[in-house]
C-alpha cells in the first residue's frame, strides 16, 4: 500500500517593500541595446519584470496587471500622462501605448495603459489587445 500526501506549492510571496531580483540575461541584454541602437532610446528604465500569472493570461481578463509594490521605476511617466492615468474620468484616463516585443518587432496593435484604485494601493495596468500580444 503507498501514500501520496497532497503537497500544495506554496507561492512565495515578498514581504512589503521586497522585490525578486531583476533578472538579466541574453534576451533583457538585446532589448536594452536594441532600444538604444536602433530606437536612438534615451533614459531607458526596466519598469517591472514579473512572473504572469494565470489572470495575466486569461483571454477574458485580457489585461497585464503591474502592482505599484512590483514597479521597479514608479516615475516612468511625464508629469502630463501621469495626469491622464490618475484622472477620475472614465475613458479619458487611458494612455495609448506600443509595445516592443522579445523579437525585436514593434507590435502592430496599440494598447492602453491606465491605472486602477485597489483597496489599499494602485495598480497599472495595461489593457486592449494584451491577451493578442
Amino acid at each position: 500500500m503507498s501514500v501520496v500526501k497532497n503537497v500544495s506549492k506554496k507561492r512565495k510571496v515578498p514581504k512589503k517593500g521586497e522585490r525578486p531580483p531583476v533578472v538579466t540575461n541574453e534576451i533583457t541584454q538585446r532589448l536594452n541595446e536594441f532600444i538604444v541602437n536602433e530606437m536612438k532610446g534615451t533614459d531607458v528604465k526596466l519598469v517591472i519584470q514579473k512572473k504572469l500569472y494565470k489572470s495575466d493570461t486569461l483571454k477574458t481578463q485580457n489585461r497585464l496587471n503591474m502592482p505599484f509594490n512590483q514597479l521597479e521605476k514608479n516615475k516612468f511617466l511625464t508629469e502630463d500622462e501621469r495626469q491622464i492615468v490618475v484622472s477620475d474620468v472614465p475613458k479619458e484616463n487611458n494612455i495609448e501605448v506600443s509595445l516592443l516585443g522579445p523579437t525585436l518587432e514593434m507590435y502592430k496593435l496599440k494598447m492602453e495603459l491606465t491605472m486602477w484604485p485597489m483597496i489599499s494601493t494602485y495598480n497599472y495596468v495595461l489593457k486592449t489587445n494584451w491577451y493578442q500580444f
